[in-house]
């Protein structure tokens, strides 16, 4: 598990993982406090998009992104077959709201 962003008080915000298994598709991922993403490309290329720069990943290749604290910008996942879990945060008041 990846550390909790600098300065939030953990009783106020929930940790999660969102593991996107993809086939020929693009997934966005906007308003998280993103802490670590990992980016898997199996049989052909794919590529990570933040803060306006596209990563590309090569197929049978992987890359890890952990920024310095949270990365809250729009993560944009493309390619035809890749694996992706995604580290993030978000407010916990959020997540007991949406509990039944």
């Amino acid at each position: 598990m990846s550390s909790a962003p600098s300065g939030i008080d953990s009783k106020e915000y929930a940790y999660s993982v969102l593991v996107v298994d993809s086939d020929a598709s693009t997934h966005h991922v906007d308003g998280w406090m993103v802490t670590r993403i990992q980016y898997f490309a199996r049989s052909a290329a794919g590529s990570v998009r933040i803060l306006g720069n596209v990563i590309d990943v090569v197929a049978d290749a992987c890359i890890e992104l952990e920024p310095n604290g949270a990365h809250r910008a729009p993560v944009t996942l493309t390619g035809t077959d890749f694996y992706c879990v995604i580290e993030y945060w978000f407010p916990a008041q959020a997540a007991a709201v949406a509990s039944p």
